[in-house]
């Protein structure tokens, strides 16, 4: 076997695994929304508190500064927010934690083995947060920041 024929050898290998990470990253980015059906996605970078830089769209460099997610879905025709919100909550196989009403929004504290860490909330850990009015539901995770 020749130095030639090695070198030659390792720049397979090396090059098949770089495609290998590249392919891995891509997937990583096309799944990196947490609610891709929603609309109206946002983000919150740096903080997973009301501190959190909101953006709505994300550059490159913003998927290692993400730390949460929120989006609003609109029932179909025949269904209520309220089945909305139930049908969101069991894709996300959720379970409620504990809710609260203010302002015409019930919200809904729940926590998700389908997402990401969450924070504490009363005790209990909370990773998504569903927000259900007359017309719409918001979905964040951990929480939703912002107004709703």
């Amino acid at each position: 076997m020749s130095v030639f024929s090695g070198i030659k050898g390792f720049l397979k290998t090396a090059g098949a695994l770089l495609a290998s990470l590249a392919a891995a990253a891509c997937v990583w980015v096309l799944h990196f929304s947490a609610f891709p059906e929603g609309d109206g996605n946002v983000w919150y970078l740096y903080s997973a508190s009301s501190q959190a830089e909101i953006k709505e769209a994300l550059s490159p460099g913003d998927l290692f500064r993400t730390t949460g997610e929120s989006a609003v879905f609109f029932p179909d025709a025949g269904e209520s927010a309220e089945e909305l919100a139930k049908r969101l909550c069991d894709r996300y196989g959720a379970k409620i934690l504990f809710s609260e009403e203010a302002g015409g929004t019930v919200s809904h504290y729940c926590y998700s083995p389908k997402l990401r860490e969450g924070i504490l909330l009363c005790g209990k850990k909370v990773n998504l947060h569903i927000a259900v009015r007359a017309d719409s539901v918001a979905l964040g995770t951990p929480v939703i920041f912002g107004g709703y």
